[in-house]
This record gives C-alpha cells, sequence and structure tokens, in this order.
C-alpha cells in the first residue's frame, strides 16, 4: 500500500502508511497499530511522521489529519490529542512539541506527561511547513509570509518592506534557503539579514 513518509533513527528506518507505522530494525519489521490507539476512522487513514531534532526520549511521533501522537518505545505508551483543525507538520525539538496546523501553531512542554498547557502562535495563519534551523523555527504560511521564531519571540522575514510567500526551506553549511513564489533568498546561519538570489547568480 502507499507509503507517506519515511524516517530515520539510529536503529533503523520507519515509514507511515495508511493504517500505522511500522519499523524495520534491519531484519524484521514490527507494526503499530495506530488506528487501535486513535479509534477514531472518521479523521483519515493517512498517517505521517513527525521530525524529531533532538530528544533524550526513545519515541516516534505522527500525525493523522486532526490528530498528534507520540509512542515511547520504551515503555509503550501512546498519547495523542485532537485538534480542531488540520496538522500539516510537527517537530519533537528537546522537551518542546512544536505543531503546525491550518490555524496556526501549538507550542507544548512535556507532551508525553500529558500535559494540556500551550501557546497558541500565529492563529490566523494557516501554517504551509515548519523547519528548525540555528537555534530558530522557520514558519511558512499559505498566502501570510514567513516567520522566525527564537524564545518565543515572533519576527516576520521580509525582503524590501515585502513579505515572503508560500516558501520551503531548506540548510546548508553556510547559509538557510527559502524558495517561494516570491523568489528564492538565502540567510546566512547566525545572522538575520535577508539577500534574494537572482538570474543565474
Amino acid at each position: 500500500s502507499e507509503v507517506f513518509s519515511i524516517t530515520n533513527s539510529k536503529q533503523g528506518i520507519w515509514i507511515s502508511k495508511r493504517f500505522g507505522i511500522y519499523y524495520f530494525d534491519g531484519l524484521k519489521w514490527q507494526a503499530y497499530d495506530i488506528n487501535g490507539f486513535i479509534n477514531k476512522p472518521t479523521l483519515g487513514n493517512r498517517y505521517y511522521l513527525g521530525k524529531i531534532i533532538s530528544t533524550d526520549r526513545n519515541m516516534i511521533s505522527g500525525f493523522k489529519y486532526k490528530v498528534y501522537f507520540e509512542v515511547d518505545l520504551t515503555t509503550k505508551q501512546f498519547t495523542f490529542k485532537e485538534f480542531d483543525s488540520e496538522i500539516v507538520s510537527s517537530l519533537n525539538i528537546a522537551n518542546y512539541t512544536w505543531i503546525a496546523t491550518k490555524n496556526g501553531l501549538y507550542k507544548f512542554d512535556d507532551f508525553e506527561l500529558k500535559n494540556n498547557e500551550f501557546k497558541h502562535i500565529l492563529g490566523d495563519k494557516d501554517i504551509k511547513c515548519i523547519e528548525f534551523f540555528d537555534r530558530r523555527l522557520f514558519v511558512s504560511t499559505n498566502n501570510s509570509g514567513v516567520y522566525v521564531i527564537k524564545n518565543d519571540s515572533i519576527e516576520q522575514v521580509l525582503y524590501e518592506g515585502n513579505q515572503i510567500e508560500n516558501a520551503n526551506f531548506s540548510k546548508s553549511n553556510e547559509f538557510i534557503w527559502i524558495y517561494s513564489t516570491t523568489g528564492t533568498f538565502k540567510m546566512k546561519i547566525g545572522e538575520s539579514k535577508i539577500d534574494r538570489l537572482h538570474a543565474f547568480e
């Protein structure tokens, strides 16, 4: 059946499919029946894996439409939360969990402890994608610009006073790259100045 996302861990490979997530350690496959935990068939059947940037926990995370989930692979504890709008991405960074939705960003501390306290950020924005580079969270929205979040401070990224639309991000050794419908831009690691690339540069 269809595969929707793939991620590597130190021990093996994780993939997400229509009815759950699967782990391959190089010798055998193990299936995790997420449907059995969530038991919400009306919320679709496509699973996506979240991005784990850094964490001391032996865990995997992901989302299915409006449901975000985590599985602690040591204790087999399963935790999930349903949101009001569709989830498009998630990031686990140390003790923080960022969840991007069609109705803003959510930031949780210690999600695995079922802590229901969270910060709702950019709540009026339709989030396109999020990435964590250079100790900063880069946020792209659909038709509402690009933002950078560091230590809960939010700054919109502008070029010559104009917002950057519908962007994706990547990182090289020296630069953070922003590819958008309004052009291609680069930001040097450790700096906030943004430059636009011109044809044949």
